[in-house]
């Protein structure tokens, strides 16, 4: 310390770095990790809903991405029967199918979705969506969550331990406490495209309707009384003016080319929203189209396997009251699209024999082997090679026969 400093004439600045020469600090004891000091971002989150309700290409997106992810439904499959029975139950008296799709939406459009375990009628514990705009994450030195609050506008704040509440989370940092969402790599962008859009409403407008500069001469009240005179003009009527009052009309040049910065907004666009909408399909190749869908497919498949994980280990171990999940426990595990436990029991060879049969397009059959989790890509553009059924024998038939009976029955 110095002189000044010793007599209190000079402050001396508080040393607020936590490494000094490669050492930590000793003289800082309240230093914290980035994790800590992270804030949540609710006044984006507003934005990113704000884009959703008012943007019908974001909107969409959204919901296309919904439709193919978690619109087809599931199923469970339990090597015991009893769980498998508690599960169902506790799914259709809460709806969880309809609560999936309300918290993929939140979680595509925010990054982040959290639900509160609450008690609902008949004694049950259901899961009650919670306004992503008032939840702030506070997590400790190491980044374990430690508390999620609710601050409601004008309310007290609300304090829940982690147990109480699931976190579903998409495409965030990896240590970062909060996802990031569709709609946050798409918002400049697509801000950018609405202002080009109202732009190009202006430009269009004074092209249609161009300005006019009058020159009038004589005093100021003379040209005000003019302008008056102009101003009260009806739309589509003739005006008729002293000789020597002169006018000049201010066009704008239509051959100002906008395409460039239009088609360049809109590629960014399609990039960041990962989604083949119908508009871009429909000016593509089959080849070109394929290849989106099938990257689309992929994309989907990412959010289903997510949301099974987060089931299977926070959801149906509460509903069946097992407090901790280990190697042997058994707890039902859930399975994408209604029939595709029927598909897995017929297996590939039940497959090719339906096929073989003629009961099945080529189509379906490929849809069978999705089903089954086969990469396998419609190239509707290359023939299918066809070959004459050859003839069976009465075993052989009375399998088929069995086979498309239980394929029935499994779709019923």
């Amino acid at each position: 310390m110095g002189v000044l400093e010793r007599f209190g004439l000079r402050k001396s600045k508080p040393i607020t770095e936590r490494y000094v020469l490669g050492v930590p600090n000793p003289y800082l004891k309240e230093a914290k990790a980035d994790w800590e000091e992270e804030k949540a971002p609710q006044r984006e989150w507003a934005d990113y809903e704000k884009l959703y309700n008012e943007d019908g290409i974001v909107k969409a997106a959204v919901e296309q991405t919904i439709a193919m992810s978690v619109g087809v439904g599931f199923e469970t499959t339990c090597e015991e029967e009893q769980p498998k029975k508690d599960v169902d139950d506790w799914c259709e008296r809460v709806g969880l199918d309809q609560l999936l799709i309300r918290i993929t939406r939140e979680m595509l459009i925010k990054g982040n979705c959290w639900t509160e375990w609450v008690k609902l009628e008949g004694g049950i514990f259901g899961l009650q969506i919670l306004p992503t705009n008032e939840i702030t994450v506070k997590r400790d030195e190491k980044g374990n969550v430690v508390q999620i609050t609710q601050k409601p506008p004008r309310k007290k704040a609300i304090d829940f331990k982690p147990e109480q509440v699931i976190h579903f989370r998409w495409e965030g940092q990896a240590t970062s406490a909060y996802g990031g969402g569709m709609v946050k790599p798409v918002y400049a962008t697509m801000k950018g495209l609405n202002d080009f859009d109202k732009t190009m409403k202006k430009i269009m407008k004074r092209y249609a309707a161009p300005k006019i500069v009058w020159k009038v001469e004589g005093s100021l009240e003379q040209k005000q009384k003019f302008r008056s005179e102009v101003q009260e003009i009806p739309e589509d009527e003739d005006f008729t003016v002293s000789p020597d009052i002169e006018h000049e009309v201010i066009s704008i040049d239509p051959r100002g080319r906008f395409e460039n910065y239009s088609e360049y907004l809109t590629q960014k666009m399609q990039i960041g929203l990962q989604t083949p909408l119908l508009s871009y399909i429909r000016n593509a190749t089959q080849a070109s189209a394929n290849s989106m869908m099938e990257y689309f497919r992929m994309r989907c498949m990412l959010i289903q396997r997510y949301l099974k994980r987060k089931i299977e280990r926070e959801i149906f171990p509460r509903v069946l009251n097992i407090k901790e999940v280990k190697p042997d426990t058994v707890v039902p595990r859930v399975q994408w699209g209604i029939g595709k436990i029927a598909v897995q029991q017929i297996g590939l060879t039940g497959i090719a024999v339906i096929a073989q049969a003629g009961v099945l397009t080529p189509k379906q059959c490929i849809e069978l082997l999705r089903a089954l989790g086969l990469p396998i890509i419609d190239d509707t553009e290359t023939p299918p090679i066809v070959r004459k059924p050859k003839k069976r024998s009465a075993e052989e038939q009375k399998l088929m026969e069995m086979l498309i009976k239980r394929f029935e029955e499994g779709v019923k």
